[in-house]
Order: C-alpha cells, then sequence, then structure tokens
C-alpha cells in the first residue's frame, strides 16, 4: 500500500466501528504495542538496522 493512502485508507475503514474512525495520535500507540518485534526486525532490514543502532548508542557509553 503506498504510504499516502495508508491513514485515509485506515481512516475510512473504521468510520463506522465502535471505536471510531482512526485517529493517528490516539491509536498509533496501541497499535504499536500489538507488533510482534521480532517479525517486524525480520521482515525490515532498516528497522532491524535502527534497533540494532539504538541498542549500541544505549549500552556504549
Amino acid at each position: 500500500m503506498d504510504k499516502n493512502n495508508l491513514e485515509p485508507s485506515l481512516k475510512a475503514a473504521t468510520r463506522n466501528t465502535s471505536k471510531g474512525e482512526y485517529q493517528k495520535i490516539k491509536h498509533a500507540s496501541k497499535l504499536l504495542e500489538l507488533l510482534d518485534v521480532a517479525k517486524v526486525r525480520q521482515a525490515s532490514p532498516y528497522c532491524d538496522r535502527l534497533f540494532i543502532t539504538l541498542s549500541d548508542k544505549i549500552t556504549k557509553p
């Protein structure tokens, strides 16, 4: 899916749900909690590289 279409698509798909229309600020953090970090890192080399870099920066003085 094109990045520019993602948020409008989420809003359209959730418009008539019990939790209401998707709002990035309100819903994104909850969605991130549901992700399987290992699967995301495996699927995205850039994500894995980001995690490795952050971990190195945090653990090395």
